[in-house]
């Protein structure tokens, strides 16, 4: 026997056998996925895709959802009401309750079925009406002058507009002295005033306070559905076909939106920059913010919370100075920011330098922790004033993304460091906790703070979101609070996890990414929703803050 000969033999015979397993094998699979790809209507007229692992013909879900029952066999009739089982898992229908038979609906049905619409309808709108009259006396709360003599909404507007306006013109004054000390601060020290980090974040130097830099970053680190602002959109469950429109929003934010991006332009032009150009220019960040709030939607992933809406854009350099002013004379209603101040661990970049790790802590005061930190400080102040004078008008800011694993994953390793008037001190080998320590808490710094706004953080859409008993967690970034007086934040929550908008590489391009800067828009457009629903039901403006 020719052992050469015998053993090709075996592997050319092997090699056949594999190929005819192979396409056997090809078969069965291409017979499972059309088996699984099957898609049936159910007893709603809805579509829906039959989920068959094991092949036997049967939704497995089904299956699992009724234990009892024997579904190997496609002529059971559990409950006698001439339709099998298999009959009833095809429509999604309960085995053991008997039912009329499926048919198309006859002329006297239809026209009955119209018949109690209309009837559920006007019951509906005079149920509205009641309503209305009983919440009245609570929503629409009296208004009064500072005399306390009672007053219209107008009138009461009206006296708060001199403050709005001396107020803008005491922070336009503030921010033109906070200029000039970026500007030497920055040529001393060699800083770069604006930057983009590796990681696309934005970061910015405000101002420089008792000789310490403050800067400015953005919190980047399927939310209609966390937050249910599809509800309240034309098609939505409960019927109210909220869009936003005639609510004007507007977005500070590092850097400009490419307002010509098609989600911007659809219908007409939606968004107006109102400052001019920024240092930055057109930065994605903000794009994607403000398309979370107001996208159009002709990507529908990335349609906006009020998509009919109206979007003024602001860079953040002045934000303090052109709230008031928007919040009194542009009809302005709702703002987001979706940045705050570096703090603890981060970066710093020196120009023609390069990007270094920081840490922005005080260490005259504490070596381990940032003291700002839930600290309520001059900024907070100046947000509540303009907030409260401005009560037709409700700020709303990101929490931060400084829990989780902010700083560097391995110590010691050099980073700079500010001691008191000693600035950017090298620290070679000095160990210091991540922000937030083991917990997260405590993480939320300046404008996050402020009282008469509302802080947002992130939480993650899960498998199926609310309809599913999954339904949403907190992310793995999103900062807590308490803050340092007691008082809980954040005050709200939305998805802020893999979120899909405009980017300005381009009119069509879109980008996903996660941040409390992408919950905040979302909360943002949502309470512009909330504006026009208040407007349609009662007429006068909603107030967000106390008359008095």
């Amino acid at each position: 026997m020719n052992y050469t000969h015998t053993t090709r033999s075996a592997i050319l015979a092997t090699a056949l056998l594999i190929a005819s397993f192979s396409a056997q094998a090809q078969d069965e699979a291409k017979q499972d996925a059309e088996t699984l790809n099957l898609t049936v209507k159910d007893f709603l007229g809805k579509e829906r895709i039959i989920y068959d692992g094991d092949g036997d013909g049967w939704d497995d879900l089904w299956c699992a959802l009724h234990p009892d029952l024997k579904h190997r066999n496609k002529l059971i009739d559990t409950d006698g009401d001439k339709l099998t089982d298999y009959e009833e898992m095809i429509m999604w229908r309960d085995p053991f309750v008997e039912g009329p038979l499926p048919h198309d609906p006859t002329p006297e049905e239809i026209a009955e079925g119209e018949r109690d619409a209309a009837k559920a309808e006007k019951s509906r709108i005079a149920a509205m009406a009641v309503r209305k009259e009983q919440l009245a006396p609570y929503i629409i709360s009296p208004l009064a002058k500072k005399d306390g003599l009672a007053a219209s909404a107008a009138e009461v507007d009206a006296e708060r507009l001199p403050k709005l306006a001396a107020l803008a013109q005491k922070n336009a004054a503030d921010a033109a002295a906070a200029d000039r000390r970026v500007a030497a601060f920055a040529q001393r020290y060699g800083i770069a005033k604006d930057a983009i980090g590796p990681d696309g974040r934005v970061q910015s130097l405000i101002d420089v306070v008792d000789g310490v830099p403050q800067f400015n970053i953005t919190h980047n680190a399927v939310a209609a559905d966390s937050i249910s602002s599809d509800d309240v959109r034309p098609g939505g469950s409960l019927g109210l076909n909220l869009t936003g429109a005639g609510t004007t929003m507007a977005v500070w934010d590092g850097g400009d939106v490419f307002t010509t991006h098609q989600e911007f332009t659809a219908g007409g032009q939606r968004v107006t920059d109102k400052d001019g150009v920024s240092p930055l220019g057109i930065i994605g960040h903000a794009t994607h913010v403000s398309g979370t709030m107001a996208a159009k939607g002709a990507a529908p992933a990335a349609r906006g919370m009020a998509y009919n809406a109206s979007l003024h854009a602001y860079d953040w350099r002045f934000d303090l100075t052109e709230m008031p002013t928007s919040a009194s004379n542009d009809g302005m209603r709702i703002s987001n920011h979706s940045y705050g101040p570096a703090s603890g661990w981060d970066s710093v970049t020196f120009s023609g330098v390069g990007t270094f790790t920081a840490w922005y802590g005080d260490t005259t005061i504490s070596t381990t922790e940032d003291y700002r930190y839930g600290f309520y400080d001059t900024k907070s102040r100046d947000i509540d004033v303009i907030t409260y004078d401005a009560p037709n008008y409700l700020s709303i800011w990101s929490a931060g993304n400084e829990r989780g694993a902010p700083g560097p994953a391995t110590q010691p390793v050099g980073h700079y460091a500010n001691q008191g008037d000693s600035l950017w001190i090298w620290h070679p080998s000095t160990v210091r906790p991540l922000d937030g320590g083991a917990t997260g808490y405590d993480t939320i710094a300046r404008e996050g703070v402020a009282k008469n706004v509302l802080t947002v953080a992130a939480v993650e859409d899960l498998a199926g979101g609310w309809t599913s008993s999954a339904g949403v967690a907190m992310s793995v970034f999103s900062s807590f609070g308490s803050c340092d007086d007691g008082r809980i934040k954040p005050d709200i929550s939305a998805n802020g996890v893999l979120v899909t908008s405009p980017w300005s590489t381009g009119t069509n391009i879109y980008n996903t990414i996660s941040g409390t800067s992408m919950a905040a828009p979302s909360t943002a457009g949502s309470a512009a929703l909330l504006v026009e629903h208040y407007t349609n039901l009662f007429g006068p403006m909603l107030r967000f803050a106390p008359p008095q």
